[in-house]
């Protein structure tokens, strides 16, 4: 499934386009926010879903576009050249007040939701119109294509790793705040003098010193949160598991090959050899059934039936 991310500048727009691919997907951004040609977006490989980043002026200026010409005049020029993406856009998004991770997890979660009930991975809408039987899997000696869908799998499988990071993160930020916010408090009462002369064991005053142990603690609670923080940052999605296909009995005078196995030795395909009737692959010569844009042996896009 193609992805497309269009918006004005400052929106983000490049920003998710990258990290959507770096989290499996295929995903690109345009430059509708820069051409005079209405349905830009959609006349060089047209996406599957489109995805409408907006900003207002002073978030684009807050996260730094503010050279000559950048004022509200310029940013609904653009936004007047991104009128078509926005009539048919599959997601509109207002990015103000959020940043880079949470935006990407607002995308992340709406694409999930998009493909959940499709039956089938991200990244493979060339095979709505062809379905091959789950027997394929299993009776295919030289078949790729299951490894091909556990990429896809693996995929969406970090992207929601990544969302479920990104939540637990935000959680723990919204803690570490809390207790900075009371940190800050006693702070602001004491005042940096007192706290200088406190930090340093200068401090005599019992009424003073009585809040300290209130401040060591909260301390070592922001120091605790942040490792937290950081730890969950550091986290890594699980390696998916690899599982060893079976290995056929044997005898020392027959070797028997299980109905439906893998062979033991890889056979070539014979790609050279001319073919008459039907369609076949110009990588491996596997035969084409009617209808699919890729090769269901080795995954490779093949020419439409003309």
């Amino acid at each position: 499934m193609h992805i497309k991310v269009v918006g004005p500048c400052g929106s983000g727009k490049s920003t998710l386009a990258l990290r959507l691919r770096a989290l499996g997907y295929q995903a690109g951004s345009a430059a509708q926010d820069h051409s005079y040609v209405p349905d830009m977006w959609r006349r060089h490989n047209p996406p599957d879903l489109l995805i409408y980043l907006d900003v207002s002026l002073e978030e684009s200026q807050r996260r730094g576009r503010t050279g000559f010409g950048w004022d509200w005049e310029y940013l609904e020029q653009q936004k007047d050249r991104l009128r078509h993406a926005r009539e048919h856009c599959d997601l509109y998004l207002m990015t103000d007040g959020m940043d880079e991770d949470e935006v990407v997890a607002h995308a992340v979660r709406w694409i999930e939701e998009q493909t959940a009930g499709r039956g089938r991975p991200v990244a493979l809408s060339s095979r709505e119109e062809y379905t091959p039987p789950a027997s394929r899997y299993q009776v295919m000696g030289r078949c790729s294509m299951p490894g091909f869908f556990d990429k896809v799998k693996s995929g969406a499988e970090k992207a929601a790793f990544e969302a479920d990071r990104l939540r637990r993160v935000n959680q723990a930020q919204g803690v570490l705040k809390g207790y900075q916010r009371e940190l800050d408090a006693i702070v602001a009462a004491w005042g940096p003098q007192v706290l200088a002369l406190y930090d340093s064991g200068s401090l005599t005053q019992p009424e003073l010193l009585a809040g300290g142990p209130q401040i060591d603690e909260l301390r070592q609670k922001v120091a605790a949160q942040e490792a937290e923080i950081a730890r969950i940052r550091e986290e890594r999605p699980p390696e998916p598991e690899i599982v060893a296909p079976p290995t056929p009995p044997s005898s020392p005078d027959q070797p028997h090959q299980m109905e439906g196995t893998v062979r033991s030795e890889p056979v070539q395909a014979d790609v050279s050899a001319p073919r008459s009737g039907g369609r076949f692959c110009g990588a491996c010569g596997a035969a084409l059934p009617p209808g699919v844009k890729f090769c269901m042996e080795c995954g490779t896009k093949v020419e439409a039936e003309g």
